[in-house]
């Protein structure tokens, strides 16, 4: 689920946003353009499981849930629409989309919207030299265990 969620994001993010570096879950960063003041971070949180079916070992599903997060930073004191548009450029790469699973017969990683608007997107704060942004969507896949 993992490399999934990370190289969909990575194909996407580079081919949307070629001058605005990123980074994965503990992993090298793409920098951003010499001179660039933008750059985002991918981190995949696992937020809680389930129980969807029973059975033997091997058999069973079991359904996790979790959030997408994208902290963008964009330079302080510069108004809001450049942080809002990275987090747009976020939402349309991961926001309702079912990504399939490189395993067959496994169920996609799929994302929802989030009920509540204003935690999809919500300011950080800023330190002087940057804004940050954070984008969240939830996510959820099943696997059998």
């Amino acid at each position: 689920m993992r490399e999934l969620v990370s190289a969909t994001f990575a194909t996407g993010w580079r081919a949307a946003r070629p001058d605005v570096g990123f980074a994965l879950d503990n992993e090298t960063a793409e920098l951003p353009p010499v001179g660039a003041d933008s750059f985002a971070l991918l981190t995949i949180m696992l937020t809680g499981a389930r129980q969807m079916t029973t059975g033997g070992r091997g058999i069973r599903r079991v359904q996790r849930a979790g959030w997408l997060q994208v902290k963008l930073w964009t330079p302080a004191n510069t108004g809001a629409a450049g942080a809002a548009g990275l987090a747009g450029t976020v939402l349309n790469l991961l926001e309702m989309v079912d990504m399939p699973s490189p395993i067959t017969g496994d169920e996609p990683v799929n994302t929802q919207a989030e009920m509540a608007s204003p935690g999809r997107h919500a300011a950080g704060g800023e330190d002087g030299r940057w804004y940050m942004t954070l984008v969240r969507i939830p996510f959820t896949y099943a696997e059998t265990k």
